[in-house]
């Protein structure tokens, strides 16, 4: 009997300890053209940029009728939660620690995929890239649906193309820990902290009661 429960002791226990989800380390080979990220970032672009172009041509098809308004309306809000829903699902992001993300295959991602502040520079320019070819190439007359399409195709230009070629998912925008990671990595922060510790830690600072050098201390 001793001999037998020494061996139910020795036993490993892996069998009854759950199974952590493992991520594998940041990919730093080039990856293939059309990995899933960026086939789910083109997914969103011409998601978007579709439903918009419904939208437009059927309050243009049925200005008078509010039966049209209705589907443009169903279309609409079907397009704007719809379309990030699905893309995020699909490839979700998932928080690991300490401002580290991973996709939906478990790569962590790098800093460098990671998107900045950038992307708002990126959206401007396609915003003006989308009146250029408005202006320049669609019908000034009427827009009909495949003009409608490469509008907003041109208006999401900028900002999906940017994730695209820093292969980061566009979902990682729906995630809450990435807006709280964004505010306290913008520069404002940063230089709050910095000014925040050396009021505490510089001498020069000594003069005020929090700082580790005044007298008082």
């Amino acid at each position: 009997m001793e001999d037998f429960a020494t061996f139910c002791k020795n036993m490993p226990k892996e069998q009854n300890s759950p199974k952590k989800q493992s991520v594998k380390p940041a990919n730093t080979k080039k990856t293939k053209w059309l990995s899933k990220t960026i086939f789910w970032n083109f997914f969103f672009w011409f998601g978007m940029s579709a439903g918009f172009g419904f939208v437009l041509t059927i309050e243009e098809w049925g200005s008078s009728s509010k039966e049209f308004d209705l589907w443009s309306s169903l279309v609409l809000w079907l397009t704007i939660i719809g379309v990030p829903l699905i893309t995020t699902l699909a490839n979700k992001t998932r928080f690991i620690k300490d401002g580290t993300f991973a996709n939906s295959e478990n790569i962590i991602l790098t800093k460098k995929q990671l998107p900045t502040s950038n992307f708002i520079f990126a959206t401007i320019l396609g915003v003006g890239f989308t009146f250029l070819v408005a202006e320049t190439i669609l019908s000034k007359d009427s827009f009909k649906l495949l003009d409608s399409i490469i509008f907003f195709a041109c208006l999401f230009s900028g900002f999906s193309l940017y994730f695209i070629f820093k292969n980061c998912p566009i979902s990682i925008l729906f995630n809450r820990k990435f807006i709280g990671y964004l505010n306290d990595n913008a520069p404002t922060q940063k230089r709050r902290r910095i000014e925040r510790k050396n009021y505490i830690t510089d001498p020069a600072y000594s003069y005020l009661s929090t700082n580790i050098y005044h007298r008082n201390r």
